[in-house]
Parts: C-alpha cells; sequence; structure tokens
C-alpha cells in the first residue's frame, strides 16, 4: 500500500486517507466517510474509497475504486482548511449516481488461479480487447498468452502477457500484465512478414525497403530493430 496512505478499517467500504492530512482534518474525513458509508454501504460495485492528492487538480479528490479495477473521480478538490467537504462529497455522489450500473464496472471471468490454488475474479478485458474462453483458462492456468489488438493508434499489435498480482493506491487485485514488449505488426506503412516479425522478436536487425514517411511524403529503406523498451527504431539508413 502507498506509504502516504491511512487505511480506516471502522467502515463496511475500505476507506485510505492521506496520512499527513488525517489528524488535522480527522473530523471533516470522518464526517465524509460517515456520508459516503451510507450512501454506497449497499452498492456492491464499490470496493474503496481514496482521499487522495491528484495532479490534475492541484488537491486532494474523492476517488473510488470498484471491485472490478475500475476508477471514478470528479474535478472537485478538496479546500486546504476542508471547509467545502460537504459539497464535494455532494458533487461526487451525484456524479457517480448517473453512472450506468453495467457499464460502470468490467465483465469478469472466474476461476482457480494455478498459481495460487484459490478461485480469483479478473477483469476480461484489456483496454479494447476481450480474452476468449481458452485465453481466460490459459491465464488461470498460469501460462502466458499472445493476441492481436490495435494499440492506441489504432496500428494492430501483439500483446504477450499473464495475470499477476497489482496495486493500484493501496487496492490490491488480480489482473492481465504485459510480460514485457509488445510488438507492433507494421511500422511506417510496413507490414511485417513472419520472417521480419519473428527478427525483430528475437532482437535482429532487419533491413525494409518500403518503409514511408508522412511528413517527407515518400519511401526509403532502412535497418531496424525492436526492444520492449523503445519499440521498432530506425538503426541506420542504407
Amino acid at each position: 500500500m502507498n506509504n502516504k496512505m491511512l487505511h480506516i478499517t471502522n467502515y463496511d467500504i475500505d476507506f485510505y486517507v492521506q496520512t499527513k492530512e488525517w489528524p488535522a482534518h480527522r473530523r471533516e474525513y470522518t464526517l465524509m466517510m460517515e456520508r459516503l458509508n451510507d450512501r454506497l454501504a449497499d452498492d456492491d460495485r464499490v470496493q474503496a474509497i481514496v482521499f487522495d492528492n491528484d495532479a490534475g487538480v492541484s488537491g486532494i479528490t474523492v476517488q473510488l475504486l470498484t471491485k472490478r479495477c475500475t476508477q471514478f473521480r470528479i474535478d472537485a478538490p478538496l479546500d486546504k482548511d476542508y471547509s467545502n467537504c460537504s459539497e464535494v462529497i455532494a458533487k461526487f455522489l451525484e456524479a457517480w449516481s448517473k453512472q450506468p450500473q453495467i457499464e460502470s464496472d468490467k465483465e469478469q471471468y472466474s476461476g482457480i488461479w494455478k498459481k495460487t490454488g484459490k478461485k480469483i475474479n479478473f477483469n476480461r478485458m484489456w483496454n479494447h480487447y476481450r480474452f476468449s474462453d481458452d485465453e481466460c483458462r490459459d491465464l488461470l492456468d498460469d501460462v502466458a498468452i499472445e493476441f492481436e489488438a490495435p494499440n492506441k493508434a489504432g496500428d494492430m499489435t501483439m500483446y504477450r502477457g499473464r495475470l499477476s498480482e497489482q496495486e493500484y493506491r493501496g487496492y490490491r487485485f488480480i489482473g492481465f500484465a504485459l510480460d514485457g514488449w509488445a510488438m507492433p505488426k507494421s511500422y511506417m506503412g510496413h507490414v511485417f512478414s513472419n520472417d521480419e516479425y519473428a527478427a525483430l522478436k528475437a532482437g535482429k536487425e532487419v533491413y525494409i525497403n518500403d518503409l514511408y514517411s508522412n511528413k517527407k511524403n515518400k519511401s526509403f529503406g532502412a535497418f531496424c530493430v525492436y526492444s520492449p523498451t523503445t519499440g521498432v527504431k530506425i538503426t541506420r539508413f542504407k
């Protein structure tokens, strides 16, 4: 757990608060937690409430973590003296009440995880990719899977990974994690052949004669390499 957070356990919902802020604003924190607990204790989507620093708004915000590893927050930071705490909680609860029951969570898959021998639930969706039944069974068997899916730029990419224990701001969960690489199927207009793909994946330098530069509006040839940290890069021109 984040060492800057204090875990409060005397409520139906788990609460995490700023350790340094807690003594000075214990009363306000308690009032906010009581109100949130009254409204959300019966909401089976909710796992934890986090009062944490949010760089996006330069202040402490209320953030909700669901039991299916999703996060919900609004741009309503608490004042330094917490005088607006009632207003912030009211805005937060109003915004959360408008979230669709189904769409606010992610589809899950259940089974016995071979790594621990215990029954677990994990998100069946990763980014916009939905794991097949066979892939879910492989993940439960602690086997790494490979699959193709679009990256943020829309280019088809080969991903590889497995289930792992993870933590997000004190919230522990089991989910899919990359094994260190995400290999694109194409680069600068060139779709890799199976041999080119295998060579790049193995860390070898490969010559591509039909790369295309949108900036210069022309084709050219160059040697390329791939690494999990930098992706596909041009090493030298021919």
